[in-house]
C-alpha cells in the first residue's frame, strides 16, 4: 500500500514538472501541429518535430507533413502514419515512407487520405454546417547511438 502510494505521488510529481514545461513551448496558433517533447513516456529521446499542413481537403485528403531532424544524429527508415479527424470524427489514415533524414535536416512527406466515410461526409457536409479537419501523426524511425 505505501509502495503504490509512493509511486502515484512520483508519477504526479513528474507529471506536474512537465506540465510546467509545456505551456513555454506551446504556440497560440489554430493550424494543426505535432507536439513533441524531448523525450517521450518510454523515456527515448524524440529526434523529430514535425508540422501537417493541408492541401485539397474534400472527398480525399491531401495532407503535407513537414519534418525536422532536431538532433546531431541521422534518422534512418523514417515511416509516416498520418490520422484525419473531420469534425471531430475519425474518417482515416495514410502512411508514407520519408527514408533517411541527415543530422539536423528537413524533409517533407505527404500522403492522401481515401476512405468511404470521408466520401460520405464530403457529400453530407452541409448537413454537419462546418468542415473542421484535424490531422496528427505518428513517425517511426532508427537511430544509432
Amino acid at each position: 500500500m505505501v509502495s503504490r502510494l509512493f509511486g502515484i505521488l512520483t508519477l504526479i510529481l513528474a507529471a506536474t514538472t512537465l506540465v510546467a514545461v509545456s505551456p513555454a513551448s506551446a504556440s497560440t496558433s489554430s493550424a494543426p501541429s505535432i507536439e513533441v517533447s524531448a523525450v517521450d513516456a518510454a523515456g527515448k529521446p524524440r529526434l523529430l518535430k514535425g508540422k501537417p499542413y493541408f492541401g485539397r481537403c474534400k472527398n480525399t485528403c491531401h495532407v503535407y507533413v513537414k519534418l525536422r531532424n532536431v538532433s546531431g544524429q541521422s534518422v534512418f527508415q523514417v515511416n509516416l502514419k498520418v490520422s484525419l479527424k473531420i469534425n471531430g470524427r475519425n474518417v482515416g489514415t495514410c502512411r508514407d515512407y520519408v527514408g533517411t533524414i541527415r543530422a539536423h535536416r528537413r524533409a517533407t512527406a505527404s500522403c492522401v487520405v481515401r476512405s468511404g466515410k470521408l466520401s460520405r461526409m464530403w457529400s453530407n457536409r452541409y448537413d454537419y454546417g462546418r468542415w473542421y479537419a484535424y490531422a496528427w501523426s505518428t513517425v517511426r524511425y532508427l537511430y544509432y547511438r
